[in-house]
């Protein structure tokens, strides 16, 4: 694997700040288990194979379906005890109630004083006061969770002001649940709960495109709202991933032994002294007087087997901890956005999630490694002045062959934005190559809202656009 060089050039890149924003706080280092390095690549490598000599395996959906609910601000915004407002108000058990309906769940949970973020069994959830952007791949059933949403929002006296709906076509159509065989059924379906929206589909018919399904309410927003507000949601979704890179993501035991015993030292220590105390008890009963057979030896055993049973809990969480940072630091991921509150999850056999906070915006990647289905997705919505570093940074790290980019911004996001990503029909990637622009296309809503496509992919020839040899040839062809 590549992951130290990777590494070297992210870290030459300048970090990135939002626009107007004061440089984020340093995470502390990331902790790096001696001599992991060597058994994680075999194992990775040991479980790469193993994907790729399952016949049954067809392939996973990785590319996700999104949805983005925005509500009227001025309604919902009493805090609850812990002085969350608005849809975080909604608990942890509620949403997993509505997660149900979508066919994933909640893994794990990070804040800060702008938003939750959920990282799922399948993608991720942010919810703000006044906004949630929910993200599913695979199977799920995203759409089921609409209609209880749109209940819930309603008991929290507020009110929705913009839905979008968006997804990549499908590789695996077949496999899909409804409402989700086609975008005619997702379209019939949203009509019932929004009516009046609007339905867009986004670059060629014939190769990767893009579904929009657009819902604006009549009621108008606050007084200076819409100038103010800064919305811009970039989501990079990358195919065909260097096989050094995926392997990265595939979780082996041999890998994470060493992590787990690095770090599960102590819930080792405490099953041992759980197991020590249980033993001296009965030693104890046994050396006084005597007792009735099995009176208290069945509570004691219970007792101790349950406390060893947390204390290995806590040791696999422990390790799983590690396991998900290890990645992070190795891939580069780490890098992209420094001083961001990480969260994330490493999948067994493979795979690989996390969800990263700045402030009052987020990113979010995915990655799903299997050579039959290779796939990464980046997300933000980092407002920047220019996305060029920092979508170089993200390619730097995945190394795909094929990438589809997608850009929402609104009027406010335009004016901050001074070097647009699509302006350029070439983007070269320092140690990866040039990846030519093969279509653009752009669609504007009725709340102000703006989406845009495009296509690229990686010239394999050796020769960027502009070299004479390029030229030369070119010339001769016409």
């Amino acid at each position: 694997m590549h992951a130290p060089e990777q590494h070297a050039i992210i870290a030459g890149l300048p970090t990135l700040v939002p626009a107007g924003a004061a440089a984020p706080p340093q995470q502390p280092p990331l902790p790096q288990p001696p001599q992991v390095e060597g058994l994680a690549a075999e194992a990775a490598a040991a479980a790469a194979a193993a994907v790729v000599q399952d016949p049954a395996f067809e392939g996973f959906e990785g590319p996700e379906k999104t949805l983005e609910i925005d509500l009227l601000r001025g309604a919902g915004g009493e805090a609850d005890a812990d002085g969350r407002c608005g849809l975080r108000r909604i608990p942890r058990e509620q949403w997993n109630e509505l997660l149900d309906l979508a066919a994933c769940k909640i893994l794990s949970t990070v804040s800060n004083e702008h938003i939750d973020s959920y990282v799922l069994s399948e993608s991720s959830l942010f919810v703000l006061s006044h906004k949630v952007m929910l993200k599913t791949c695979g199977t799920t059933t995203l759409l089921r969770i609409v209609p209880p949403l749109l209940a819930a929002i309603a008991r929290l006296g507020m009110k929705v002001e913009w839905f979008n709906y968006s997804r990549k076509n499908f590789t695996y159509p077949h496999k899909q649940l409804s409402p989700h065989q086609s975008f005619d059924a997702e379209i019939a379906y949203l009509s019932t709960h929004f009516p009046g929206g609007e339905a867009f589909m986004l670059g060629p018919l014939n190769a990767d495109h893009w579904y929009v399904y657009d819902w604006s309410s009549d009621e108008s927003a606050a007084p200076g709202a819409l100038e103010q507000s800064k919305d811009v949601v970039l989501d990079l979704m990358m195919f065909d991933m260097d096989p050094a890179v995926a392997a990265i993501f595939y979780k082996g035991k041999e890998a994470g032994a060493p992590a787990a015993a690095a770090v599960g030292a102590a819930a080792d220590g405490a099953g041992a002294a759980a197991a020590a105390g249980g033993g001296g008890g009965g030693q104890q009963a046994a050396g006084g007087a005597p007792a009735e057979e099995g009176a208290d030896a069945a509570p004691a055993d219970a007792a101790a087997l349950a406390t060893a049973g947390e204390a290995t809990q806590q040791q696999q969480a422990a390790a799983d901890l590690v396991a998900s940072r290890e990645v992070a630091q190795r891939s580069g991921i780490a890098s992209i956005f420094p001083g961001a509150l990480l969260d994330g999850a490493l999948f067994d056999p493979c795979g690989y999630s996390v969800n990263g906070l700045l402030f009052d915006s987020y990113f979010t990647i995915h990655v799903t490694p299997e050579p039959q289905c290779s796939y990464a997705s980046f997300e933000t919505t980092t407002c920047l002045r220019s996305y060029s570093s920092l979508i170089k940074n993200v390619l730097q790290v995945f190394k795909p062959k094929r990438l589809v980019m997608t850009l929402f911004t609104d009027d406010g996001a335009k004016k901050v934005i001074k070097e647009h990503p699509f302006l350029a029909r070439t983007l070269d990637v320092p140690k990866i190559g040039q990846f030519k622009m093969k279509g653009h296309s752009t669609s504007r809503f009725e709340a102000g809202h703006t989406c845009e496509m495009c296509n690229w992919v990686l010239d394999e020839s050796g020769e960027p656009e502009t070299s004479p040899e390029r030229r030369v040839r070119k010339q001769t062809m016409d």
